[in-house]
């Protein structure tokens, strides 16, 4: 029965819009561009945003590397460091050193 109304051509699925929340509604395409920019002025601009990645990413590494050589010991290297890395970003983001240069945000 589903295989002979498929056929039919009518399509009830909804089709995403730019309305709600954060939406463009009826901006011109030539300008959504420049909104997106505008929400993400800063995104990941920061001393605490960059320290945070680049200690997980170090950690990710030493766990990949652990891993291929089989040794569980430098596994968990790799996760204190990548633990240090998060633990790093929040407490630099809280010192001032995040995107809004406020300390305790």
């Amino acid at each position: 029965m589903a295989d002979s109304q498929q056929g039919q051509g009518t399509d009830e699925r909804r089709q995403p819009t730019d309305q709600g929340p954060g939406g463009t509604g009826d901006v011109p395409e030539e300008r959504r561009g420049e909104q997106v920019a505008a929400q993400h002025g800063a995104h990941g601009q920061s001393v605490a945003s960059w320290t945070a990645v680049g200690l997980i990413m170090l950690g990710a590494l030493i766990m990949a590397i652990a891993v291929v050589v089989t040794t569980v010991w430098l596994f968990v290297v790799g996760v204190v460091v990548v633990i240090a890395g998060a633990v790093a970003g929040k407490v630099l983001s809280m010192m001032g050193f995040g995107v809004s240069g406020k300390p305790g945000h």
